[in-house]
């Protein structure tokens, strides 16, 4: 009885302390916010595309220029890599499904599910690393047969291995 009291204990004390914490982020994050949009304009940040942070840090000497921030080209990018990544994944993704419930026998389904069960659990981090490794130095070779200058930063290669990590799922779903 006594023990069962201390691990209730323990465990409600637990909780209490990644609530606590929680809330703490949160409200260090909505104080740093206050400030930022003491010194920036809402306006600024949503629809100015510069952004310059490395300026508001700290310079050896104790002083700091003004940054700049504005997100409209972050925003820009976000809805970019994600509508190449919806035209990469979707046709993909309900092909796979397509092909998998009615047009595979039972025997090549218990073999091609896994497959795509195991590349869904494939770590985000490996599928960065794959693509600036493999798929951005393609991409720039393949635009360069046709004269056309690509860059290994491009929203293309992050969109298509973003599509490539999305199509288990919209297998899975469809």
């Amino acid at each position: 009885m006594l023990k069962e009291k201390i691990i209730k204990f323990a465990l409600f004390l637990c909780a209490f302390v990644s609530v606590i914490v929680s809330f703490a982020i949160m409200l260090t994050i909505l104080i740093e916010a206050l400030k930022f949009f003491q010194k920036e304009s809402v306006a600024t940040f949503l629809f100015s595309s510069q952004w310059a942070a490395d300026a508001a840090f700290m310079n050896a000497d104790g002083t700091s220029k003004q940054g700049v921030f504005g997100a409209l080209s972050l925003f820009w990018g976000t809805f970019y890599i994600s509508l190449i990544a919806m035209l990469t994944a979707l046709p993909l993704g309900v092909m796979c499904a397509i092909y998998l419930g009615v047009f595979t026998g039972k025997k090549s389904k218990n073999y091609l599910k896994p497959i795509l069960e195991i590349i869904a659990g494939i770590p985000t981090v490996v599928f960065g690393f794959f693509a600036a490794i493999v798929v951005a130095p393609f991409i720039v070779w393949f635009f360069s047969l046709f004269g056309i200058q690509a860059s290994f930063q491009s929203a293309l290669g992050a969109g298509f291995i973003m599509g490539i990590m999305i199509v288990p799922i919209v297998a899975s779903l469809s």
